[in-house]
């Protein structure tokens, strides 16, 4: 069905409904228009953004970057998660003693 028939019939059907109901389909469509502006505009911030944060998430310098598939931070985080379950959590000593193996 092209554009202009569908046009045509979505008119007619209109024209068949109560006052009440084409109000009703009147904010409907300021909704379905509002979400799609909402859609575009979350679209396109995402894109202006990206370039930004790729300089922050691709410092070479950025020290966070360090703790991933950092042995000696697993070990001290799985040591942590045992130690809240069974304990409710390291003691300060025993924190520092696993950061200075």
């Amino acid at each position: 069905m092209n554009a202009v028939n569908l046009e045509t019939k979505l008119i007619e059907k209109i024209r068949l409904l109560p006052p009440d109901k084409i109000l009703v389909l009147e904010h409907f469509i300021d909704f379905l228009l509002t979400r799609s502006k909402d859609s575009l505009l979350t679209s396109s911030a995402a894109q202006i953004s990206e370039a930004a944060f790729a300089k922050i998430w691709d410092n070479p310098e950025d020290e966070y970057d360090d703790f991933a598939n950092n042995p000696k931070f697993d070990r001290i985080l799985e040591k942590s998660r045992q130690s809240l379950k069974e304990e409710g959590g390291l003691k300060s000593d025993e924190f520092w003693d696993l950061v200075g193996e």
